[in-house]
């Protein structure tokens, strides 16, 4: 700028050229022509003074300048600038709807309306009387055998061995020793077997007399001595519950389970009976509250009975007397009808307690998706645990989903369902899943198959829309398969019971389904996997009784094959030979 005119007039100069608002060298350009424009008029013997007054308002100048400067440029730069002065706008106009969105939400944030612990803890049974729940019992049997967290009699040799010996094996003797030296115990924890009412106090403060057995304030088995708290919405204490009586269930089950061998080896058929019906006893309270680990815990539990029955009698059957192998057979079937079944209830309610802390809530039973940053890294975890109920691991697709929705949490209720339409479409999906025939295991199997895929494709149609649905539904399908598993298993234990029955009876195996069926309710017994007749044969080496299995192949009943109903060759259901080879080499651990 040319420093000789007056001050007053470049500062006039200097005002318009910077109100124009145009690029750096345009600027320039006014500031020369402004320039050149006033030297005339003062040349022409106008004071500056009246030269700044005649030129008008700096404002309105600048815009005129503008408007002519913008007209020279070239049709492209000119589009491009409209282009970018519209973005810039469009960008501004979001930010503040972004602004005004999140100063809305943070006024109605996610309230906890109710206790899922609370809610859970009264669903379970409540005892008459203190002498009716099982727990205290149990709790204090396993205590005195040495099973204590902090006991350093829980690792010796002699519960080593008794948790995975089996007659003749290199362990037995030191089984046998612990188990006749805490037969006292034993006997306590089986007469508590028969108490209604299982009692573990769920969501609690851990008792004084519970952490002897169960440990307190430990890191290696996180039990702690406070109750849950629920009033933390960015905590979902449904999850977090902790459930240590399941792996203490399990350690006192093997122990049951070795001294009924020990009893059936001694030829103690009353002992040996009321172990096996002590242990089935456990798996129904195992069940007590039907959340989902607590039945597959029960099954698991009704499995190793079964096949501790099975061998029974494929080595020493005439440790029972008749009336013995009836009480087997009504042990096996005293499974009340609802436990074999799922129940999902428990499920449902972990989820509803995510729903309410992870949505808001308009009072009519609707909200919007509105988690903390710390909810969603916990349901990532869980999803890499769980894989989604199609056991694979979406890690990537998940940690994206969830940061996604956090930056965008203002309008992530646009993309993910709201607090209504996911709680609906969970359960549609989980009435689906768990809608299954029950008419043979290939069935069950096909059924299982087609609800999962279905499953999938749902969630993959959908998007990220229900995505908390796919991370944290259950694998149904396979959960109701493993209920009719359940039932087979018991099912053909009983039929093997009733074969030995009948050899007794007649002084030789059943030849067919058909001999059974007296014994059987006047029902020929059939093939849990194909619904026809039970295969069975006696030759050389002895009678057997066979399923053809989840591969359908009919295979003789090759002994080396399989012991167990899911296998995808022949099941065995029995075959007497006076030892238990086969089982050594089959026994699921």
């Amino acid at each position: 700028m040319n420093t000789d005119l007056p001050q007053n007039v470049r500062n006039l100069i200097a005002q318009v050229a910077k109100k124009t608002k145009l690029r750096k060298a345009e600027r320039a350009d006014v500031q020369r022509e402004l320039t050149s424009h006033f030297q005339e008029a003062l040349a022409s013997g106008k004071s500056a003074d009246d030269v700044v007054r005649a030129y008008g308002d700096a404002r309105v100048c600048a815009k005129n300048l503008r408007i002519a400067v913008i007209a020279k440029r070239s049709p492209i730069d000119r589009a491009f600038g409209l282009t970018f002065m519209w973005s810039a706008r469009a960008v501004g106009a979001f930010v503040l709807l972004y602004a005004v969105v999140a100063i809305s939400m943070s006024f109605n944030t996610p309230k906890v309306s109710f206790d899922p612990v609370k809610r859970y803890r009264e669903s379970l049974p409540v005892a008459k009387s203190p002498d009716q729940v099982a727990w205290p019992a149990y709790r204090d049997a396993l205590v005195k055998m040495g099973m204590g967290w902090d006991d350093p009699k829980r690792e010796s040799a002699g519960v080593e061995a008794v948790s995975d010996s089996l007659p003749g094996s290199e362990n037995w003797n030191a089984a046998t020793a612990w188990l006749t030296a805490n037969r006292a115990q034993i006997d306590a924890f089986c007469k508590a077997t028969k108490r209604p009412v299982f009692g573990f106090p769920v969501g609690v403060a851990v008792s004084d007399d519970d952490a002897a057995l169960l440990g307190k304030n430990s890191q290696s088995n996180s039990i702690s001595n406070a109750a849950i708290d629920n009033s933390d919405v960015g905590e979902f204490p449904g999850i977090n519950m902790l459930l240590p009586q399941f792996a203490s269930l399990r350690q006192a089950v093997r122990i049951i389970a070795s001294d009924m061998m020990m009893a059936v080896e001694k030829a103690d058929g009353e002992r040996a009976t009321r172990d096996a019906e002590a242990i089935i006893a456990l798996s129904i309270h195992a069940q007590e509250g039907r959340i989902l680990i607590g039945d597959l815990v029960g099954m698991s539990i009704r499995s190793l009975v079964v096949n501790r029955i099975l061998m029974a009698l494929e080595w020493k059957p005439n440790t029972f007397t008749d009336s013995q192998l009836k009480r087997l057979q009504n042990a096996l079937r005293s499974v009340p009808p609802a436990l074999e079944r799922p129940d999902f209830t428990s499920e449902r309610l972990m989820f509803e307690d995510i729903v309410q802390r992870v949505y808001t809530d308009d009072g009519h039973g609707d909200g919007r998706f509105a988690p903390q940053w710390k909810q969603l890294r916990l349901i990532s975890a869980l999803e890499s645990v769980s894989g989604g109920n199609n056991g694979k691991k979406q890690g990537a697709t998940t940690q994206f989903t969830l940061l996604a929705s956090w930056l965008s949490k203002p309008f992530a209720f646009y993309a993910i369902a709201g607090r209504k339409e996911a709680l609906d479409h969970y359960d549609a999906s989980m009435k689906r899943l768990a809608s299954q025939p029950n008419d043979s295991l290939n069935d069950a199997v096909t059924a299982s198959t087609i609800a999962e895929e279905e499953f999938v494709e749902s969630m993959t149609a959908h998007g990220a829309r229900f995505f908390l649905e796919g991370i944290l539904m259950p694998a149904l399908g396979k959960v109701v398969f493993n209920f009719q598993i359940d039932r087979a298993n018991r099912d053909a234990c009983v039929i093997s019971i009733a074969a030995e029955l009948y050899h007794r009876a007649n002084g030789k195996w059943p030849a067919s389904a058909k001999d059974l069926a007296p014994l059987c309710n006047g029902n020929a017994p059939r093939d849990s996997w194909n619904g026809k007749s039970i295969l069975m044969e006696t030759d050389a080496n002895g009678f057997r009784m066979w399923s053809v299995g989840r591969d359908g192949v009919d295979q003789r009943g090759n002994l080396e094959k399989s012991t167990q109903a899911k296998d995808s060759v022949d099941w065995v259901w029995l075959a007497p030979r006076g030892n238990l080879q086969r089982w050594e080499e089959n026994e699921p651990q």
